[in-house]
């Protein structure tokens, strides 16, 4: 693919006032979108504009941080691609190679519309792009532009020779390796010789990261150009209509499951969960994206069960988190002072889960179907409070590392450098 002119109808005098116009990729899941609004925010604050590339259902989140957002179609849309394609009653959605030939399949539809969004974001003038690595149509425009580029982690930092990129090669780590049909899409996005791990890897002038160095399993590989940041939350309060108790959830000894928006869970979960706390000594918010209202009606009063969920509001209010090990949950999760019980359903979430146990800041159980009697022992065991002491200790660090500000100054020394 052709170099292509950025068009920036700024002047000469507007240009040395050393504000820049950022373009914002991100894979389109609230895990990875979230991690970056306090970062948008704090770019703005200071002068610069920021606009996101994004499908419509992420503007209610976005645009609460003064930033531009500019709609990408349905087809960006990779909840939406993932639900439609959700096979039926024999499924094996739960099963984590399925999951991933569902993501490839949602990546190789997006190579067509890679030209067409690059004169795009050329025509708006941008700097500089700040990309999820796993974002590979933000990593082709920043390519295509020839413009500064900052990598934005939602997990883990990665590098070749990384013990984690050899995670995800086998499945010797406890996950199942990345499909090999991913090679395909990275080198439809004109990457050389690629091999899988290289989804997770950009090319980029600096890469932050929303973690605490602690928290990197082997955080001594990484130099300057990596920043760990530690983790930015967003704020809460935005989805109080939810109809829970939130009073309650403070008042008793509390628990909230949820395996995020990708991976839902299914009947069998759910049922599991609603069993280890049917006695009614435990409060509970179990988020099931489907058929939410029917097991809400078939559940014990302590049992709420919501297809949507205020997750911070809740968060800042049970004792326990039972959780897929999404980065970004796990991390408000401890933002917010809960300990969590890690259940991992595929690809980094087995090595999240690892460090929550390393760290001492919850349990990690080694498979995806717990018993009743497992979980709730899990979730007993850690409102211990020797794991809040040690959540404590985790934002100690987290609160040195620098935050929103110390990511914004990255971004901005990147763009000066460029």
């Amino acid at each position: 693919m052709h170099r292509i002119e950025r068009n920036s109808d700024r002047s000469i005098d507007e240009a040395s006032t050393a504000t820049h116009r950022v373009a914002l990729f991100s894979l389109p899941a609230y895990g990875h979108v979230n991690p970056t609004l306090r970062t948008a925010r704090e770019l703005i604050e200071r002068g610069h504009d920021v606009t996101y590339y994004l499908p419509e259902r992420f503007a209610e989140v976005v645009e609460p941080t003064g930033a531009t957002f500019e709609r990408l179609d349905g087809d960006y849309d990779l909840m939406d691609h993932i639900d439609a394609e959700k096979p039926g009653t024999d499924s094996t959605d739960s099963d984590a190679d399925e999951r991933r030939e569902r993501l490839v399949r949602f990546m190789s539809g997006r190579l067509d519309a890679v030209p067409s969004l690059v004169d795009r974001v050329a025509g708006d003038g941008a700097d500089g792009v700040v990309t999820d690595p796993m974002c590979l149509w933000g990593r082709a425009v920043a390519d295509e532009l020839d413009v500064p580029t900052v990598s934005f982690n939602t997990s883990f930092a990665m590098r070749e020779g990384s013990p984690l990129i050899e995670h995800l090669r086998s499945s010797d780590g406890g996950g199942p390796p990345l499909p090999s049909a991913i090679t395909d899409v990275l080198t439809a996005f004109d990457i050389d010789d690629p091999d899988p791990s290289d989804f997770f890897v950009a090319d980029a002038d600096r890469s932050i990261v929303p973690l605490t160095r602690e928290f990197q399993p082997d955080d001594e590989s990484f130099g300057d150009d990596h920043a760990f940041v530690g983790p930015m939350v967003r704020a809460g309060g935005e989805q109080r209509d939810a109809g829970l108790p939130l009073d309650r959830l403070t008042e008793r000894p509390s628990v909230y499951i949820s395996l995020g928006t990708v991976v839902h869970g299914d009947d069998d979960f759910f049922e599991t969960c609603i069993d280890a706390f049917d006695d009614g000594d435990w409060e509970v918010v179990l988020k099931a994206k489907g058929d939410a209202e029917r097991l809400d009606a078939e559940s014990p009063g302590n049992v709420h069960v919501r297809s949507r969920v205020p997750q911070l509001d809740v968060l800042e209010r049970v004792d326990a988190f039972v959780t897929h090990g999404g980065m970004n949950s796990t991390m408000e999760s401890l933002s917010l002072g809960t300990p969590s019980v890690v259940v991992p359903q595929m690809a980094d979430q087995y090595l999240v889960a690892k460090q929550v146990e390393t760290s001492g800041v919850g349990i990690a159980l080694d498979r995806e179907d717990p018993t009743a009697v497992e979980l709730r022992d899990a979730v007993e065991t850690v409102s211990a409070a020797a794991y809040y002491g040690a959540i404590e200790e985790f934002n100690a660090s987290a609160g040195a590392a620098g935050g929103a500000e110390r990511a914004a100054d990255v971004i901005e020394k990147a763009m000066a450098d460029g």
